[in-house]
């Protein structure tokens, strides 16, 4: 496993809640920003495309935005835990602000398909930050309601993204589509820079993972293009299949490198926790039904149940509805029920019958019907936002709560964009047909039944893989909550002081009241005692939560006092170590010095000593010469001397006259 700690600081102290409640205000007005962009946009499409004359592109206004959003979310998170939210969002919301200008200032296609990537490239840096922000702000117990209210945004997004859209279209310019994110923006960016705190971090570029980065544009944007084109070309088509190709070669080549990296843009490991995969999964498979109501919902209403474009588009707001209500009552309900996770699995099984009911709509289904399996898509969908969100952020170490809020917005896109693709393929195969021009025709029963069957499959599948996400629903690990306890346990109410330690109620001073105030001097009926008995028993167990806080907060600081004095004698026992290693090393060093000049020495020696013996031999040589020339001229000499003798006597060498002892 990599080493993910990051040079993190928090924040110190707390903050008003005037700062708290304006820095809320400016997170939910950029992501207000970002998500309805997305739905308001599209209304304006047709008269964009009719005004700069660029039909042939009108798909790549859409793609780009959507590649670029997606791919820079999981960035965002990461550049969130390494350098704090409050620049991330900061910069994010300045460069939306200005890729809005830009976009209503483009005069061709092109320039508009190029300023909604740059627009995209930050609206996907606000997707991976303000989820993050309410780990900051907030403490656990309070982040329920909180992500419940943020993931209402995108269906007030859905709900007042169309008609604005209309409204500026046909009354002011198409242009004010995008202007008007200007004055929201600043707003916003007023309230963050004001209100938010910022989190100090020790982080720098050299900590961030550039080769990982590339690597995940690389893999997302082949994918994304891919995706987009399969709805018109076809799977099999050569571009989409080389596409896919280079994507998947793309996401060896990412994982390889983020399973090398000591600060990745995605820490692997994070997939082996089952609190982070599940949601994931949960996200990506609800997806799914999300965008075959939204897509495919006004068509099924036009289409086979005969309403006005008008009225079939008002039908998508009961699914908003549903999706704000329970998105907050979901974060809400999250704070008092431990087991939270079926909360998960009722919403989804919501989700699943809405889509089995609309996937056996025909022309004879009550049209009060059809809104109502609307609404309970709505009501699944919202209990996935808080669930996911907060499952998530409550079980992972502080120092990768970016990087994983990232993840879950970033599958959440994934997925809608496979379940685009998926199901435009699914419709393509049983039904081939002009959509606008048989709508127009006034024989429509034959041509309906047809759409029918092929849209009974496209909510079929959905229905299907949503089921998926049920699956996992049912696996899901709860997180531990400060305040989700069961119903018989009392609840503790801190006071805001975030994000430092909670307040709690002076219990004692709280019962002193009850029990001598105004209400025990009257006379109190039944009702009166019990709710007085009950109020002194919640104090009292408010003042036993506070006598037990206080008693844990003095074991923890006697246990870092205890675990400190132990750390500080062993890091002075080391210290000694390491001295006296250190002058063992010095003396080493000085006795290998003084052995090395003495083997100088001895080799000096050693070559006078072998000079010294050559010189012997030499003279020892010179000395067997001489000896070996004086016995050669001795011989010789003896050899001369005997000759005469030998001539007169018969024992040659001999003299004559000492022959015998005497001489005649």
């Amino acid at each position: 496993m990599a080493n993910n700690s990051m040079p993190w600081v928090a924040v110190e102290g707390g903050i008003t809640r005037q700062r708290l409640i304006l820095a809320t205000a400016g997170t939910m007005l950029a992501l207000l920003l970002a998500a309805l962009d997305q739905t308001v946009v599209g209304t304006a499409l047709p008269r964009i495309v009719l005004e700069l004359h660029g039909v042939e592109l009108y798909p790549w206004v859409i793609t780009a935005y959507l590649v670029c959003s997606t791919s820079m979310t999981p960035i965002a998170g990461k550049l969130g835990d390494l350098f704090g939210r409050k620049p991330v969002l900061l910069v994010a919301m300045i460069g939306f602000l200005g890729g809005s200008a830009l976009c209503g200032l483009a005069g061709t296609m092109t320039q508009l398909i190029i300023f909604r990537a740059f627009q995209g490239l930050f609206a996907g840096f606000i997707f991976g930050t303000v989820f993050s922000v309410v780990a900051d702000l907030y403490p656990p117990q309070q982040r329920g309601k909180i992500q419940g209210l943020l993931g209402s945004v995108f269906s007030v997004a859905s709900i007042l993204g169309p008609p604005t859209g209309g409204l500026l279209t046909d009354y002011v310019s198409w242009r004010w589509v995008f202007y008007v994110n200007v004055p929201v923006a600043i707003v916003a960016v007023l309230f963050v820079a004001v209100a938010m705190p910022y989190s100090r971090s020790k982080a720098s570029w050299r900590d961030f993972d550039f080769r990982g980065a590339a690597a995940l544009i690389g893999f997302m944007a082949p994918l994304m293009v891919a995706l987009s084109l399969a709805r018109g070309q076809g799977w099999a088509s050569p571009l989409v299949d080389s596409l896919l190709v280079l994507a998947a070669v793309m996401l060896g080549a990412f994982l390889f490198i983020e399973s090398r990296t000591a600060t990745p843009i995605v820490p692997l490991w994070l997939f082996k926790i089952r609190s982070f995969t599940i949601p994931v999964l949960i996200v990506m498979f609800t997806a799914f039904g999300m965008f075959a109501t939204i897509i495919y919902g006004p068509l099924l209403f036009q289409g086979v149940l005969g309403l006005s474009p008008t009225f079939s588009g008002a039908l998508t707001i009961p699914m908003s509805l549903g999706q704000i209500s329970a998105a907050v009552a979901t974060g809400f309900a999250m704070q008092h029920i431990a087991r939270y996770r079926w909360l998960g699995v009722l919403g989804i099984a919501f989700m699943v019958m809405g889509l089995w009911n609309l996937s056996a709509v025909n022309v004879n289904t009550d049209r009060l019907t059809a809104i109502g399996d609307v609404l309970m898509i709505g009501l699944g969908l919202g209990t996935t936002y808080p669930l996911t969100m907060l499952t998530v952020q409550n079980s992972l170490p502080r120092q990768v709560v970016g990087v994983a809020s990232g993840q879950v917005q970033f599958f959440r896109a994934v997925g809608g964009t496979f379940a685009v693709a998926i199901l435009g393929t699914i419709l393509t195969q049983h039904w081939s047909g002009d959509l606008q021009s048989e709508i127009n025709l006034p024989s429509l029963p034959a041509q309906l039944s047809v759409l029918a069957n092929a849209l009974h499959y496209v909510y079929l599948t959905a229905g299907l893989l949503v089921c998926a996400g049920l699956v996992g629903s049912l696996f899901l690990r709860e997180a531990k909550l400060a305040a989700a306890k069961p119903a018989r346990e009392a609840v503790q109410e801190p006071a805001v002081a975030l994000p430092g330690e909670p307040v709690f109620v002076n219990a004692n001073a709280t019962t002193a009241a009850v029990a001598t105030g105004p209400v025990a001097a009257n006379g109190l009926g039944a009702v009166e005692v019990l709710i007085e008995r009950v109020g002194l028993k919640y104090v009292a167990s408010l003042e036993a939560l506070e006598r037990a806080r206080a008693e844990c907060i003095s074991d923890l600081r006697a246990v870092a006092a205890e675990t400190g004095k132990v750390y500080e004698s062993q890091l002075a026992a080391k210290d000694l170590e390491i001295a006296a290693l250190t002058r063992r090393a010095e003396a080493a060093e000085r006795q290998r010095a003084e052995l090395d000049g003495r083997i100088y020495g001895l080799e000096d020696e050693l070559q006078k000593h072998q000079a010294d013996l050559r010189g012997l031999i030499q003279e020892l040589q010179v000395m067997a010469e001489a000896t070996e020339r004086d016995r050669v001229a001795v011989h010789r000499l003896a050899g001369l001397v005997s000759e005469p003798a030998g001539s007169l006597n018969s024992s040659p060498g001999v003299p004559g006259d000492y022959r015998g002892g005497n001489s005649k």
